[in-house]
């Protein structure tokens, strides 16, 4: 049955929704690659590593303590892609009773672990191509980052993920909290559509939960719950979009939503609006931390709902950016840290700008030789899984039919 024209026009409206989501991936992952790149400098190192903090008006410190924090506001994107990979992942499985699992876990497995062992042979050839001795001028962060001595086990931990040493590409600390959340999907799933009347509430409690996991140095507690909140985006996503659409008719509508990103995107760096001179506090930091889960959760929802700002992310540059998203994250710190020992000496003002451009090259080189290489075998790898479990379900089935056609 053909769909009629407003089917069709909601079914448009509802893609370009989704897209958005692709191009709001960029964004995030070009906030994580400024961030790194940014730490490249002492005086920004030393606001993480707890080194001498700036001076106030300084340039590090119109970065670090003013709202343009968020241009570089690295650890609070990730949460951003903590709550997409909750929605993307869950609205399969919500919309399809027959989901198939067999197919989902190779599938999935094989979609994030081949691009992170490439990445990883990637930061290989790159610290054997140039010795990465310590630079007089460099930053703590580059100190911490660089491999004087390249070891296999430290190449096995960096593939394994689990084992906590990721000084060999610093962006994998993430994904072992995607492959986590991936191998529970069946268990957020439950749990969200059992919340499915009150997945607002789910909403809040997740973040709270995360918050709680924040101040009690717990990080499964920490990113967990986030991955739940997207999930719960998920179940939510109708009520989301009858939302919008009321809002759409007003012409507030448009205020309402560039009142909500604004305050998400404050909210999302509110412990670095705190300032550095009440860094020791750690109750206002703590109360302001509760903001930042919240606020990547409101910024996916402007995404989803605000058709202008879904628009400009599904478009142009940003729509490139989300293309690749995935292996600018996996290669830009192994691309900046070897940068910096290519052109030891420099000027920072030099380096910057050249690491940044590799680290896009290398992304579209990386994206066309093994990410979209890596879509196609995971294809083929789900398909097979799929293929294999309902062959071995096959002839338990048998006798049992047969048993019937005799009786």
């Amino acid at each position: 049955m053909s769909e009629t024209p407003r089917a069709q026009g909601t079914a448009a409206r509802t893609d370009s929704r989704l897209s958005a989501l692709d191009g709001l991936r960029g964004v995030a992952a070009a906030i994580v690659v400024l961030h790194h790149t940014l730490l490249l400098t002492p005086a920004i190192s030393n606001v993480y590593m707890q080194g001498p903090f700036p001076e106030r008006g300084s340039m590090a410190w119109w970065l670090s303590y003013t709202p343009l924090k968020i241009a570089s506001a690295g650890s609070e994107a990730v949460l951003v892609f903590f709550v997409l990979s909750g929605l993307v992942l869950a609205l399969p499985v919500l919309r399809r009773t027959d989901f198939d699992w067999s197919a989902y876990y190779p599938r999935r497995m094989v979609r994030l672990y081949v691009p992170v062992i490439a990445s990883v042979l990637l930061a290989v050839v790159l610290v054997l191509a140039v010795p990465q001795v310590d630079v007089p001028s460099g930053s703590k962060w580059l100190f911490l980052h660089s491999i004087p001595e390249l070891s296999w086990p430290k190449v096995i931990h960096a593939m394994s993920l689990f084992d906590g040493d990721f000084q060999l590409n610093n962006p994998l600390w993430s994904l072992q909290w995607e492959i986590a959340f991936s191998v529970c999907l069946p268990v957020f799933v439950l749990g969200a559509f059992a919340l499915r009347r009150l997945w607002l509430v789910g909403v809040l409690a997740a973040l709270v939960a995360s918050w709680i996991g924040l101040i009690t140095g717990t990080p499964s507690l920490t990113y967990l719950p986030v991955f739940f909140a997207g999930t719960l985006l998920a179940v939510g996503l109708p009520d989301i979009r009858r939302l919008a659409d009321r809002l759409a008719a007003r012409w507030t509508g448009h205020l309402v939503w560039i009142a909500l990103l604004v305050g998400a995107g404050l909210a999302l760096v509110a412990p670095w609006l705190i300032g550095a001179d009440r860094r020791l506090e750690t109750l206002p930091r703590n109360l302001a931390g509760a903001l930042v889960p919240f606020a990547a959760v409101v910024i996916v929802v402007c995404a989803l709902g605000w058709r202008p700002l879904a628009a400009v992310l599904s478009r142009g540059v940003l729509r490139q950016l989300g293309l690749i998203s995935f292996s600018l994250y996996l290669v830009h710190a192994p691309v900046l840290v070897f940068t910096s020992h290519l052109m030891a000496g420099q000027s920072r003002y030099l380096i910057n700008p050249i690491a940044l451009t590799l680290c896009v090259l290398v992304a579209y080189g990386f994206y066309w030789l093994v990410e979209k290489r890596s879509h196609e075998w995971a294809r083929r790898v789900g398909a097979w899984g799929s293929r294999t479990m309902r062959r071995e379900a096959a002839p338990a089935q048998e006798p049992a039919q047969a048993t019937t056609v005799s009786a």
